[in-house]
Parts: structure tokens; sequence; C-alpha cells
């Protein structure tokens, strides 16, 4: 399904089908304690574009996408390149049946996560959910994206990002940790087997019940921690816990999946920060914010745009 992303993502740019990228990437180099590395901030004036409606037309956010962006269709579910994108082959997985973005992630969802996986191990997924996450959509999509397409991208450059890349060989499966240097920053993560929805979903729980001491899966909170094996991933999550009104990210990669709890969506000025910001790199549609950039250190962006804790 993946083989010819880049050849199709040409093709749809010469028919005017997908917005060409202009890749105009600022690096801003840091050094720090744990780490050093680089920040990395991309100018973006058609993000610009999404704000922009023309007169008289209003536009269906829960829509199909495109028939000539869709390269998947099937068991209510879309897979098609992002319109707005701002990589080379930007991909969305998206729910055929109207659900907001807000609502949680459930086993439907993980099933396809894991047929992803299957088909290519270096995918990783995004998740934008609540005000202060940097979602732009009302409808639930998560982002689908490969390294190879990420421009400049190196996972060694940023503490914390060869584990999201390599997974921490020490860790046990399902077992809840922190990135070192963040440990005053609310999130988390943990070691997952991407071949398995359970275990994607478990993961999930327990970030869940970590970080924002709710169980969506589950009744009670205790049930998580006693039961071993979370519901089967066919099962809906109860009607009581659709929506988790705290702003949060998901990164989610073969061997982890990683939730940073925010606490706004903007670092500076106009610079947004969704889940790509997890992975060191910025998005800004203003020129003149890009220098509020320099000398920012990884662990300086996670303090200001996610929750502190003492």
């Amino acid at each position: 399904m993946f083989s010819h992303l880049s050849d199709i993502s040409d093709r749809l740019v010469f028919e005017e089908a997908l917005f060409p990228i202009d890749i105009q990437l600022y690096e801003y180099e840091f050094k720090e304690k744990h780490s050093s590395g680089k920040i990395f901030v991309q100018y973006l004036p058609q993000l610009g574009l999404k704000s922009k409606k023309k007169k008289g037309i209003f536009k269906d956010p829960f829509a199909p996408p495109e028939e000539k962006l869709t390269i998947y269709e099937k068991d209510g579910y879309y897979i098609a390149f992002n319109k707005f994108n701002i990589i080379n082959c930007h991909l969305l997985l998206i729910n055929s049946t109207p659900i907001f973005q807000r609502c949680i992630p459930n086993g439907s969802d993980f099933h396809q996560f894991s047929k992803v996986f299957l088909e290519d191990k270096t995918a990783i997924f995004g998740f934008n959910s609540g005000y202060n996450s940097g979602y732009s959509q009302p409808h639930r999509h998560f982002h689908l994206v490969f390294p190879q397409y990420l421009h400049k991208f190196d996972s060694s450059a940023f503490h914390g990002l060869s584990d999201i890349f390599l997974g921490d060989k020490d860790k046990k499966m399902e077992s809840f940790y922190k990135f070192s240097g963040l440990e005053t920053v609310r999130h988390g993560v943990v070691k997952i087997d991407g071949y398995d929805p359970i275990s994607i979903q478990n993961g999930y729980n327990i970030l869940m019940h970590a970080l924002l001491h709710t169980c969506p899966w589950m009744e009670e909170k205790e049930a998580l921690i006693s039961s071993g094996r979370a519901l089967p991933f066919c099962c809906e999550p109860s009607p009581k816990s659709l929506v988790i009104k705290e702003s949060y990210n998901l990164v989610v990669t073969k061997d982890l999946i990683a939730c940073f709890v925010r606490s706004r969506e903007y670092f500076v000025a106009d610079v947004s920060v969704n889940w790509f910001g997890m992975l060191g790199y910025l998005l800004c549609k203003n020129k003149d914010s890009l220098k509020l950039c320099d000398g920012t250190t990884y662990s300086e962006l996670m303090q200001s745009v996610c929750i502190n804790e003492d």
C-alpha cells in the first residue's frame, strides 16, 4: 500500500489535487544537560489556507476525503493524503463514520494501526486531542507519516527520540516510564507490540490511567491494574467516557506509545505545537516569529506547552 507513495504524491501535485510543499525549514541547535540536537521550525504559509473559506460555500468536515486523495477504503476507514500536508507523503487515517476528534481512540482504531505496522514497521502515528493539542479539524483523524519523508529529520538529534524510534530494550512490555530530562513534564511512554492491537490498547489505557487518572475502557479505575489484559479490541468504550476533556498528543510507533498532556497550543507567538512538536518539529505561519525559537532546547519546549508537575 505504501511502496509508491512518493510517485502518487508527485502525480497528485501535478494534477493540483494536493498542495505542493515549499519546504522552508529553519534549524536551531541546542545543548543541554541530557543531550544536544536541533529544533526544526517549518514555515508553512499554506496552513493559512485552512481558515480561508469561499463565500457561500460550506464543506462538511465529516464528508469523505476526496477520491483522488484516497488510497485505502475498508472496514470503516479511509487512508488518504492530507490535502494540507506539511511533509511529503503525509497521510491521514480517517473514520468513515462521523466521530469528533476529541472522542477517545477505540479498539477498532488500534486494529488499523496494527495493519499499517504489518505493512511498514517504520510508520509513525500522531493524534491531537483537545483545544490545546494543535488540532484544526473537528473530524476524527490520525496522522500517519514515515521517517524517510521527514525533511532533514534525524531521530538521534533529539534526546528521548532514539527511544521513540528504537524503543527501550530494557523496559518490560506495557511498562510505564518517562523520557530522561522531562521528569517535570506530564507525559509518559509505554512499550508495546505494535503488531498486536490489544497491546496498543493496553498502552493507551495505562497512559490515560497514569496521566489523566481515568480509564476510558473500564468503569472502575482499578480494573486496569487488576485485569492483566484489556478488553478485546472489538469492544466499544463506555458512553460515559467517550470524551476526555484534557488536551493531549499521542505518538505511536511499532514499539511504543507516548502521551504528552498539554497546557497550551502555541510555544511563542503563532508557532503552533501539535503532535509533530513532540518530535521537535514546529510549525509557523509567520516568518517574523521564527527567530523567537532560536536558542530553545527540547526540554524548554516541552515545559512551555505541556502541564508541569512539582
